[in-house]
């Protein structure tokens, strides 16, 4: 009895020590087939690079739209994975040019999504005159969106200001559809302006970046929008003509930041610190299409997703603003970039 009992507890241990050796194995050769281990593998989505003219309706009816930002949802967010806010601007129109926002499930065709009252800003006043909304900036942190946009006009409380007024306001929304707690969050300021905000929001810290009009980043912090710091200059290498309307990302540890120029180039460039930036370089925005035709180019929205970038530039052409969307492999873009 006891020689057969020494047998069977031998043949549980050879079983577990066979097992241990089997796990170790199969280990070995995760570690040498997959060197980066602390990291699941994930297959990247497909680039499909494209280049097209889109049109992106508005609540006026004209369809014509600058100043965008847009979000991506890779699983969708209430119905959709594409979100973007912009203003309508038919002739330029400042009346018109009030943060709307769109929808869309492929980056090419958007609607109105269903329920909401565009434009979401309201009307800076009740009847036309020199006050304007404009430059909206959308993000979603956690379970709800914010948007940023700027009002300014020249004459406040009946007093003329010679280089015009600007406040940074401020919404949120849980579905993207109703908007609510709008506010103001920045005061005139004579040296600042707050145009072509971008923020970026973390463990409860705004991070805002901004143009003034003499063409100078800015750089400000708030935990509550309510107290901020000092503006800081943003630097960017070798380069001193001035940003004119930008955004700014954050990714993967690195801050990207897309910017135009008052003369109409636009321009790519990173950085660590997300005050200190690398030398830009141009991206081409010549359309052989567009020979021929008065043209420039407006504030550009971007979306970083695995290996690939999509960009949607605001063109006005002879008169009328037309949305272009390109999409590109990183790969690609960065050898336009530097050739």
């Amino acid at each position: 009895m006891v020689e057969y009992m020494l047998k069977k507890i031998s043949g549980i241990i050879g079983l577990i020590l066979l097992s241990i050796v089997m796990y170790i194995f199969m280990e070995v050769q995760v570690t040498i087939d997959s060197p980066n281990t602390d990291k699941p593998i994930i297959k990247e989505e497909e680039v499909n690079e494209v280049s097209e003219w889109i049109t992106i309706p508005t609540y006026d009816g004209a369809n014509e739209v600058t100043h965008p930002k847009i979000l991506y949802f890779k699983d969708g967010f209430n119905g959709y994975k594409y979100w973007m806010v912009a203003t309508p601007y038919e002739n330029n129109d400042t009346y018109l040019e009030n943060p709307s926002v769109v929808v869309s499930n492929d980056g090419t065709n958007f609607i109105e999504p269903k329920g909401i009252k565009n434009p979401i800003s309201g009307y800076p006043s009740i009847k036309k005159n020199d006050t304007y909304y404009s430059d909206p900036f959308i993000l979603y942190y956690k379970d709800h969106f914010e948007l940023f946009y700027r009002k300014t006009g020249s004459i406040e409380n009946g007093k003329y200001i010679s280089n015009g007024y600007n406040y940074l306001y401020h919404m949120e929304s849980i579905n993207g559809i109703k908007w609510f707690s709008k506010k103001i969050i920045l005061r005139n300021d004579s040296y600042e302006r707050y145009m072509s905000p971008s923020v970026i929001k973390t463990r409860n810290l705004y991070k805002i970046w901004y143009t003034n009009y003499d063409c100078n980043m800015k750089y400000i912090e708030s935990n509550d929008l309510k107290k901020f710091n000092k503006p800081l200059d943003v630097k960017i290498k070798n380069f001193d003509k001035g940003v004119w309307h930008s955004e700014i990302q954050y990714k993967d540890g690195k801050y990207y930041l897309i910017f135009m120029t008052r003369n109409n180039y636009l321009y790519y460039t990173e950085s660590k610190n997300g005050i200190n930036f690398d030398e830009p370089k141009l991206i081409n925005t010549n359309l052989d299409e567009l020979k021929g035709t008065y043209n420039y180019i407006y504030k550009t929205t971007f979306i970083l997703r695995g290996n690939g970038i999509e960009l949607y530039i605001p063109y006005k052409v002879n008169g009328r603003w037309k949305m272009y969307h390109k999409v590109m492999t990183l790969d690609n873009f960065y050898k336009e970039l530097n050739n």
